[in-house]
């Protein structure tokens, strides 16, 4: 197999065709586990075997999975639970030799069941593969879904899977073989009897999102939103929130602050004239408008940030912001009820939005911008955590509501689209980062890739505060943008982070960029943050800038204030 090759393939139990050359491609790797794990499906199935059935694992101390001095029983569902959901061999044919009554005759109903289904037990090829898949896979359902579980706790330890992929609830099974140090994914949903095969080349690409997607969406084209603009300019704040989550913690202890004292037409009032109503304003909505008072996340994650819907639809109508980016680690805050809430909410406001969606489709939908004479497309998303997947359900994955990552989805969206309309430019606004620290490795990774296959111009937030601007190959990428209005304490002094946010404003028709520093720490200006004077600037474009060279900037002054000017 060329291993620079990827697969990505996605077929219907009954209607394969296998015409596709790929399918007779012939790789060497051990796929005993799936046989062993077939043998016992079958025999549970033909009733020889019961699931409750306990067992011993006999030989050496070192059989008991979790104690290794001392020996236990398990049932046999827990078994194949686990084999399920590790994948391990060794374990696999100590189950079968209990089932068989020795090593050499599990051994020979291996042979039998290879020679049964002619798949060669030394080189097999991606169709042998994928029939054996099959077999399991065309196992009763209700097995399936006993066996091959989401979460897995065996007599009190949790256990980890060998990929965050096994833990998504819109796929029914997964089985894994490792080729030349890498991961072949076969994955099962039961509602289509649809089975995947994917082998990719590198981690970037999110495998646990990918998936999901086949399995539900054609590949192709989403479908856009058009918008025609009024003027040639386009405003960007970052993480926006007015704070109801803060604001009950400080009224809890007696404290008072700014949305207390003087409600939700405060805290935007000395950057408001950024705002055009004639301008695309766009902000990042960090928070959701939820529907429950208690979050389904409450003792699991550290913030969980609700908002007042209508006094916050109210205050962005006044200040003219007119589209938000979803695509952050808030929105499902308080599950996926609030999230379609939310998303309904802004719907019957008449602010557009993108990175979120009540599907995985629709979270990648992006939004076209027609000026007099240029197109500008906006994708947004929210960089993979791994305790967002498996612990929070964040993203949208097949057909579950959530938000949109930057993974192949997207990279797949971008490529299509420019590819048909290379004249146009596109940008990406992404919610990344780690909080009040500088940039981290991942974000220039994805930036690389990004600016490699169409984005012209990367716009991040996330981090609560202004990270660096760096070209890769030829585009401009502002890390981060820092806080707009975000009604926290803020954390700075502790993590010796610079204090400011940064207004972007981009003119289409010129084509350039102006950064706009805001001072935004709240605890100082009271939650309502500022344009920065001269000393403030220094701080900010100094630190923005370190990494360009003379002739890609420069810094200007102008009604709104000091601003650093880029082309992209």
């Amino acid at each position: 197999m060329d291993v620079s090759q990827e697969i990505k393939i996605i077929t219907h139990i009954g209607i394969e065709d296998f015409q596709h050359p790929i399918w007779q491609t012939k790789i060497a790797v051990d796929c005993s586990n799936w046989v062993m794990l077939l043998l016992a499906l079958e025999m549970v199935n033909t009733n020889p075997l019961q699931l409750q059935q306990e067992i011993v694992l006999e030989g050496s101390a070192q059989d008991n999975l979790f104690n290794p001095n001392e020996k236990q029983s398990y049932s046999v569902l827990e078994l194949l639970q686990y084999l399920a959901f590790v994948q391990s061999s060794e374990l696999s044919l100590k189950l079968l030799s209990q089932l068989f009554g020795s090593s050499g005759q599990a051994q020979y109903a291996i042979k039998e069941k290879l020679q049964e289904l002619k798949i060669d037990s030394t080189m097999q090829s991606i169709r042998d593969l994928y029939r054996l898949a099959e077999a399991i896979f065309s196992m009763p359902n209700e097995l399936v879904k006993q066996v091959f579980k989401k979460n897995l706790v065996i007599q009190g330890h949790n256990l980890v899977p060998t990929s965050s992929l096994f833990t998504c609830s819109q796929l029914d099974a997964i089985l894994v073989l490792d080729y030349l140090n890498k991961p072949i994914y076969f994955s099962y949903r039961a509602e289509n009897r649809s089975i995947g095969v994917f082998y990719l080349l590198d981690k970037i690409h999110r495998i646990d999102h990918l998936v999901p997607y086949y399995h539900y969406f054609t590949a192709g084209q989403i479908p856009t939103e058009s918008i025609q603009a009024k003027s040639d300019w386009l405003n960007i704040i970052g993480d926006t929130y007015f704070g109801e989550y803060y604001t009950e913690i400080r009224k809890n202890k007696g404290v008072d602050d700014a949305l207390q004292r003087y409600g939700y037409q405060y805290s935007f009032e000395k950057i408001k004239n950024f705002f055009n109503q004639e301008d695309v304003n766009i902000a990042n909505f960090e928070a959701v408008f939820n529907l429950e008072k208690t979050s389904p996340l409450e003792g699991k994650k550290a913030f969980i940030l609700g908002a007042n819907v209508n006094k916050t639809l109210q205050e962005f109508h006044r200040i003219h912001i007119n589209t938000v980016c979803l695509g952050n680690n808030h929105l499902k805050d308080y599950g996926a009820e609030s999230l379609k809430y939310t998303l309904q909410s802004f719907e019957d406001a008449r602010i557009n939005f993108i990175g979120a969606g009540l599907d995985q489709q629709q979270a990648h939908k992006f939004i076209e911008i027609q000026t007099n004479n240029k197109i500008i497309a906006i994708f947004n998303g929210y960089w993979h955590r791994d305790v967002a997947y498996q612990d929070y359900n964040s993203y949208a994955l097949g057909g579950s509501a959530g938000v949109s990552c930057l993974n192949a989805i997207l990279f797949e969206q971008i490529t299509h689209y420019k590819k048909n309309h290379p004249s146009h430019k596109v940008i990406l606004i992404c919610h990344w980062g780690v909080d009040f620290k500088p940039t981290h490795p991942e974000q220039e990774v994805l930036a690389n890739l990004l600016t490699q296959i169409g984005v012209d111009l990367i716009i991040g937030h996330g981090a609560h505060t202004i990270q660096s601007i760096k070209y890769f190959n030829n585009k401009p990428v502002v890390f981060g943008i820092g806080n707009g209005v975000f009604n926290s304490n803020g954390e700075y002094d502790k993590y010796q982070a610079l204090s400011f946010g940064v207004i972007v404003r981009i003119n289409v028709s010129e084509e350039i960029i102006q950064l706009y520093p805001i001072f935004t720490n709240n605890l100082k200006t009271f939650w309502q943050p500022y344009p920065v004077d001269e000393h403030q600037f220094e701080q900010a474009s100094s630190y923005l800038t370190a990494s360009l060279m003379e002739d890609d900037f420069q810094y200007k002054r102008n009604d709104f204030g000091l601003f650093v000017e880029l082309k992209f």
